[in-house]
C-alpha cells in the first residue's frame, strides 16, 4: 500500500484544484485485496471507484461508500436491475440498454448516473465516435431519471 499511497501523493501534487480522481479497482489489487486498495484510494483522495466486474459484491454490497461506483464494460440487460439496486454508474453504449435502464430507474424512483462509453479505436466496445452525440442526446431525452 505504500507505493499506492505514494502514487496518490504524486498525482495530488500535480493535479489541478477541483479535478476529481477515479481509481480503478481490478481483481484483487495485484495481491493487496480489492477492498484494501479501494479504501486506500479513497483515503488518498479518489472521488470515484471503478470496478472491473459486476460481481465485486464485496465492494458493491457495502453501502457505506461515500463515492460513486462506476461499473466498467457494457452491461447486459439482465444485469441492469442489479446495477440500479446497488446505485452503480453504468457504462452504456447501446440504445436498448439506455431504454431498459431508464425503465428500471423510473420503476425504482431513482436517478441513475451513466457513463457514455465511446469507442476510442481499440474496438472492444463502445459507441462509434460519429454516433456518440446522437446517443447522448437520446440519453437525455429518454432518461430524465438517468
Amino acid at each position: 500500500m505504500r507505493k499506492l499511497k505514494r502514487n496518490f501523493e504524486l498525482i495530488n501534487q500535480d493535479k489541478p484544484t477541483g479535478l476529481q480522481v477515479l481509481a480503478v479497482v481490478k481483481d484483487e489489487g495485484y495481491g493487496h485485496g480489492a477492498l484494501s486498495v479501494a479504501r486506500t484510494a479513497l483515503e488518498c483522495g479518489a472521488s470515484f471507484l471503478a470496478l472491473s466486474t459486476w460481481k465485486k459484491r464485496s465492494l458493491c454490497g457495502t453501502r457505506d461508500w461515500q463515492c460513486r461506483l462506476l461499473l466498467l464494460g457494457d452491461r447486459q440487460e439482465s444485469e441492469l436491475s442489479w446495477c440500479v439496486d446497488h446505485d452503480l454508474t453504468c457504462c452504456l453504449s447501446e440504445l436498448h440498454s439506455v431504454e431498459k435502464l431508464g425503465e428500471l430507474a423510473d420503476r425504482a424512483g431513482k436517478q441513475v448516473p451513466v457513463h457514455l462509453k465511446i469507442n476510442t479505436g481499440m474496438n472492444r466496445y463502445g459507441v462509434r465516435w460519429t454516433e456518440a452525440a446522437a446517443l447522448a442526446e437520446r440519453f437525455v431525452r429518454r432518461n430524465r431519471s438517468c
